[in-house]
């Protein structure tokens, strides 16, 4: 009866999720992906709990996780950086990983530099906080 019902349930999920994307495909926002993503991974979930058992769920949700901070690691290390240099407030001219300019802005995930020829690099902060920064002409 379990399995009966975990695979009417997985079904309903997928039905149910075809239905919402067919109402939002005009409107297809970040927003309602992340809503459509949401609800179809929870009646996976729930349909193979009801077939194999809530251990084999606990698992999978496990290595999801452990695989998932992995992959997102760089996009950490950027933000922490970010965090960091956001701290110091330094401002003028630096070089590094072969970039020279003036910095303008230090946001979350980048530092965005003015270079001699007038163009708006962005440089990613992991590679600020890694690779060696020449202070040209810099004011804390």
């Amino acid at each position: 009866m379990d399995i009966l019902l975990g695979i009417v349930i997985l079904i309903l999920t997928f039905f149910v999720n075809f239905m919402l994307f067919q109402i939002f495909k005009k409107n297809l926002t970040h927003v309602v992906q992340l809503i459509l993503l949401v609800i179809l991974l929870l009646g996976i979930s729930i349909s193979i709990s009801y077939i194999f058992g809530k251990d084999v769920v606990n698992y999978l949700i496990n290595g999801l996780a452990v695989g998932m901070g992995i992959g997102l690691n760089p996009l950490f290390k950027n933000i922490i950086s970010g965090m960091v240099f956001d701290g110091t407030r330094i401002t003028g001219v630096i070089e590094c990983n072969g970039v020279k300019g003036e910095i303008k802005r230090v946001g979350l995930l980048h530092t965005w530099i003015l270079d001699d020829n007038g163009k708006l690099v962005m440089l990613n902060n992991d590679i600020l906080s890694e690779k060696p920064v020449t202070l040209h002409s810099c004011k804390f």
